[in-house]
């Protein structure tokens, strides 16, 4: 919408950073919630799982600020401590969220684990 476009453009001025040639991008999409036993347990031996945020544009956007872009991401979370968690983390690695919706909804979340070498991976939503 007309209105989140400005709010991006808002996030991103040349004059928050200081630095007149910096990258900028913006990237839109899905966040999700990696669940995931320690080590090389399967699901049914775990007495815990291990809580990872991501989505593929939540983990570039942090790959990008981790080399010094300036990244923002824009999508949606729920509006609760989940969201709110997922906002966190995005900025403990640098990631803009100022254009983070938080409304109704739920977060996407995916199940994974090593197994025998190899990768086990499925999704819920």
């Amino acid at each position: 919408t007309k209105e989140q476009w400005e709010r991006i453009k808002a996030v991103l001025p040349l004059e928050r950073t200081g630095l007149k040639n910096m990258e900028k991008v913006v990237l839109l999409g899905e966040p999700l919630l990696r669940l995931s036993p320690e080590g090389y347990q399967r699901f049914a031996q775990a007495d815990r799982l291990l809580m990872h945020f991501g989505g593929a544009e939540a983990n570039v956007a942090v790959c990008l600020a981790g080399l010094g872009k300036d990244a923002c991401f824009v999508g949606k979370v729920p509006d609760n401590a989940l969201g709110e968690a997922f906002k966190a983390s995005m900025r403990k690695y640098g990631v803009y969220t100022d254009c983070i919706v938080s409304g109704e909804g739920r977060l996407g979340i995916y199940y994974f684990y090593i197994y025998d070498g190899s990768i086990r991976a499925f999704k819920r939503f």
